[in-house]
């Protein structure tokens, strides 16, 4: 189900290229079906359900019972769906890039786009962020495991973002504490559990929020997942990154600050990309 607000950003930075389409060889199925097994296999993680069950704990009030699993389904469901469709699209040759972040309806994750009849059900869904980012780097070469190395790296994220006041490591998960937004929220720390899949024209990091804190003036965090791709193809490397959030409501001023921010981080962070791609390449071999 299509959001009710979405604000979309068009590409055309530095080190980006312009929207045209390539037209290239389409194949990509064997690669395609790699990455649909292993998103099938990625683990939903009890406190990702958990975390979701908290928004009723803090209203005092309840879901119906297995609302909370079935939406984590039926997000990770939505999240499968948007990289198949895009890696689809990729190998037709669309390279068209953009920002577009989206404030979703009720029901959004439901098989028939049906809004709940629970009014909390309702209410937690409908301040549901959707991120989608495709940015194109024409005719670069480094790797899609590099890519998503220097995407990823806890000082580039705190380049890109002056919000993040610190990213460390506890066990498998990593962990961020990032500045609130006047306004719109108040700080908040969590971690996500991390799973990558590396292959020679492919790299993909799984991201779910399993722990956050939501005391001590700290923001709640209730649902986080994401992933960010990077695709080799023949006339250079693609990003596509998907995002699914819930932190705070998102009706009315508090939306649109929430989508103007999501935007201008995202926008920042692939042109912060594409020029450190360019400075890599411009660079003597040792």
């Amino acid at each position: 189900m299509r959001s009710r607000a979405a604000m979309t950003v068009p590409l055309l930075l530095a080190g980006l290229s312009a929207p045209f389409a390539f037209q290239g060889p389409s194949g990509g199925e064997s690669r395609d079906a790699t990455v649909a097994a292993w998103a099938d296999s990625l683990p939903l993680d009890k406190r990702a359900t958990d975390g979701i069950e908290h928004y009723a704990e803090e209203s005092r009030s309840s879901f119906d019972e297995g609302y909370a699993s079935q939406l984590a389904a039926g997000v990770r469901r939505l999240i499968c769906a948007d990289v198949e469709r895009q890696l689809k699209r990729l190998s037709e040759g669309v390279r068209t890039p953009f920002i577009e972040v989206s404030i979703l309806n009720p029901g959004f994750a439901s098989a028939g786009g049906k809004a709940p009849g629970n009014n909390l059900e309702k209410s937690f869904e409908e301040s549901f962020v959707r991120t989608e980012v495709l940015a194109f780097f024409e005719h670069e070469t480094v790797s899609p495991g590099t890519a998503l190395e220097m995407y990823t790296d806890g000082g580039f994220r705190k380049t890109v973002s002056s919000r993040i006041k610190r990213i460390w490591n506890e066990g498998e998960e990593v962990c961020y504490e990032v500045g609130g937004v006047k306004l719109l929220l108040h700080p908040f720390k969590y971690c996500d559990r991390v799973e990558e899949l590396h292959q020679e024209d492919l790299a993909i990091q799984h991201a779910q929020t399993v722990r956050n804190e939501g005391d001590g003036g700290y923001q709640t965090v209730f649902f986080k997942e994401s992933m960010k791709t990077f695709v080799r193809l023949p006339d250079g490397l693609a990003l596509y990154y998907i995002n699914y959030s819930r932190m705070v409501d998102t009706g009315g001023i508090r939306g649109k600050i929430a989508r103007s921010q999501v935007a201008g981080s995202e926008k920042k962070a692939d042109e912060e990309l594409g020029r450190r791609l360019v400075s890599r390449r411009s660079k003597p071999a040792e």
